[in-house]
Formats: C-alpha cells, structure tokens, sequence
C-alpha cells in the first residue's frame, strides 16, 4: 500500500525533493517555533501582539518579493536547460544590483517617517519601524540568492541556509530580549539578523558554485513583464496568507493580543504543502507549452498539499485548547482564542491550495490565470473594512475569497485545454 503510493506522488522526484525541502523547513519551523513560543513567554500580550503584527507585515512584503526569487527560479532553469548555466551570475548581477537600491530606498523611507507607520499600527513609539528598516534591505535581498538556489535544484543549500537563519533568529533574538528589555523591537531585531544570515550562507555557496561557469554574451531573458505581473499576483497572495493579523492590529486592537497566539499555530496549516509547492516549481516551468506529465505533477501536488492540510487542520482542532498551554504556558486559555484557532486552521486550507496553483500559473507564465488572486485579496480587505466587526467574521470573508480563487484558478488550469504542439 505505502510503495504504490510513494510511485504516484514521486513524479519527477516530487516526494524526494519535496522531502528534502520539508526536512529543512521542518528543522527551521521547529526554531521558529521555539523562538515565537519564547517571545510569548517573555513579552507582555501587547508586546507580543506588536510582534506577530510587525511580523506579519513582513511576511506581507516578503512573500511578493519571492517574485523575484520565483522569476530567478524560473529563469535560471530556462538557462540551464538551454545550455546557459554560465549566464546566471551575470542574471543575478543585473537585478541584485537593482533590488539593493529598492531595499536601500524602502529603508530610508521607515528613517524618514516613522511616526506615520507606527500610528497605522497604534505604536506609541517608533524604535520598532527603525528596527523594521534595517530589516527592509537584507528583505529585498534573499530572494535573489534563494531563487538561484531553487532554480539550481540545490534544495540541500537552501535549507542549510534557512536552518541557520532560523537558529541565528532564535538565539539573537532570545538573548537581545532577555539581555536588554523584554520589548518587541529585540525580538524584530534578532529576526531580521536570521535573513542576513541565510542571505550570507547562500550567496557564499553561489559565489563557489558559479564561478568556473562560462557565460555567453547573448542577452538576458526579458524578466520585466513576468515580474510586474507576478509580483501584482503574489502580493494579492500574500495578503491571503499574513493580512489577517495586520487588518486585526489595525481593525480590532482589542483582540489583536489574544488572535496573535491563535494566528501564530492556525497558520502552520500552510508549512507541508509549501515544501511540496517548493519542489514542483522548477519542474514544471515552461514557456506556457504544458504537458500532460507537468499538468499530472499539480494534480498530484494538490492531492498532496490536500491531505496534509486538512490533517493539520484537524490536529488543531482537536489540540487548540493544550497547545496555547502547552507552546505560551497561558494556563487558562480564553475561549474565544481557541475558537478563532480552529476557525483559523480551516480558513487556512483552501489558502495552502492556492499556493499549488498559483506557482504553476507562475511557472507556465499563465499570469491571467493567477489575476483572481489579487482580485480575491482585494475582495478580502475591502470586505473587512467595511463589513467585518469581529474576527470570526474577518475569517469567514478569508474563507471565502480564497476559496473563489482556488476554485477558479485550479478548474482552468486543470481543464483548460493544453496547447497544440504540447509535448505528452
């Protein structure tokens, strides 16, 4: 029974691939864990609360950064598949040169006018958006040295990379905290230290790896098109994946302490089928000529992605009242954290499954297929605003539009009929 389905989901090495993505995300998820199981100890429900936002507005810029990573990715395998390896430093030079001054720019601006982001989150002071622009820079770098690693198929570097990121985050962050101040803004330090980490553990491998590489003098693929419109559709999903918390600081102050312990576990529904979506991208990337084997692969990613977020989601359910006491030692967990926990969970299914078809919709460079994403995020704020009064509600507009999109993007990337010429 295990060996024929091992066969099934292990087309194109998927299953050995992907485990080797989930072995390192596992091991860096695990300290991140630990890190955010640490901050809700140490910091006040306010503090924390800060925390989680600050977070996930980061998360909320990094995730349409990935662009750029999931254009390198996608590029970098076109060149390796045409004989081109040698062309990548210089595909990365052009456009990490570009990324560093954007960063430099995004990091002036938090310097420049603290006060207005630190009252759209109700701060009362702005040491944590100085600290959240020293973050900005080494966020706009990452993704090129991750997207290379994906695109070279060195999923072993990459989790390395993240790991130690991860361990750096954990014990910087830990010992800013409990050295200096138990303040959120530590902690937002320690974590923005584990991105330079990673960018400097992957972009000494690359550095090595591509060295001896002979590049052409044939010009570099036309990325501006794709970038535009993939970052318009991954910053939509973005909002998909992190905007509850942010839309709760901002919307609902008053539950934002007790929804951030929730948000931190509802929110690992989405950790599984990121590693499966990781290792299908390279695999499938084409210039919109899909074939059947490709088209088999999201099936089997989707079915994949299906379970395990559906068995996370019933974990939770069944775990949501130990697991805040176990994880943040709230002896008495309030009834209603428990209850956004399970109701977070499930919202976020269909949000894990829409990540499956909106990278293939990337790496088949269908990006109209990907426009109802950002439609649905916007449905999702626009919503919130004006409709949403609690949380529960908030939740149910993100079930909903997300469930439109996945509905909408899977039926025509699974029906739509393949190309003429498309390779069986």
């Amino acid at each position: 029974m295990i060996k024929p389905l091992v066969r099934f989901f292990n087309t194109e090495g998927l299953l050995k691939d992907s485990s080797v993505l989930f072995v390192g995300m596992a091991i860096a998820q695990v300290i991140n864990l630990l890190f955010q199981m640490f901050m809700g100890r140490k910091l006040q429900a306010e503090e924390f609360a800060l925390l989680v936002s600050l977070l996930s507005l980061l998360n909320i810029l990094t995730f349409p950064l990935g662009v750029f990573s999931t254009a390198i990715t996608r590029y970098s395998s076109l060149l390796i598949k045409s004989g081109r390896a040698g062309d990548i430093p210089r595909l990365l030079m052009y456009w990490g040169k570009r990324l560093v001054l954007i960063g430099l720019a995004c990091s002036l601006f938090c310097f420049a006018l603290p006060g207005a982001i630190a009252s759209f989150l109700h701060l009362d002071r702005v040491a944590p958006v100085y600290i959240f622009g020293i973050i900005l820079t080494g966020l706009f770098c990452r993704p090129m040295v991750n997207g290379a690693l994906l695109g070279l198929q060195r999923f072993d570097v990459w989790c390395l990379g993240t790991v130690l990121g991860a361990l750096v985050r954990l014990l910087v962050g830990a010992y800013l905290v409990m050295a200096i101040s138990p303040f959120a803004g530590w902690g937002l330090l320690g974590h923005g230290l584990g991105f330079y980490a990673t960018i400097f553990i992957g972009g000494f491998f690359l550095v090595f790896a591509l060295k001896r590489s002979t590049g052409t003098q044939e010009p570099l693929p036309a990325m501006h098109h794709y970038l535009a419109g993939s970052f318009i559709i991954m910053f939509g999903y973005s909002i998909l994946m992190s905007g509850d918390v942010v839309l709760i600081k901002h919307l609902m102050p008053d539950a934002a302490g007790d929804f951030a312990y929730a948000a931190i576990l509802g929110h690992l529904v989405l950790f599984i089928p990121q590693s499966l979506v990781g290792a299908m991208f390279p695999k499938v990337v084409a210039d919109g000529n899909e074939t059947s084997k490709q088209r088999m692969l999201l099936i089997k990613t989707l079915l994949a992605s299906f379970i395990c977020a559906i068995a996370s989601a019933v974990a939770f359910t069944l775990l949501a009242r130990i697991l805040p006491r176990l994880l943040f030692e709230i002896s008495e967990p309030p009834q209603e954290m428990v209850r956004w926990l399970v109701q977070l969970s499930w919202a976020m299914v269909p949000v894990a499954l829409l990540s499956s078809t909106m990278r293939y919709a990337l790496a088949q460079h269908r990006l109209a297929i990907g426009a109802v994403i950002p439609a649905a995020a916007i449905g999702f704020v626009g919503c919130s605003f004006i409709w949403a009064e609690t949380p529960v509600g908030l939740m149910g507009f993100l079930a909903l539009f997300s469930s439109s999109a996945l509905l909408f993007s899977g039926g025509l990337l699974l029906w739509e009929p393949k190309k003429k010429g498309a390779e069986e």
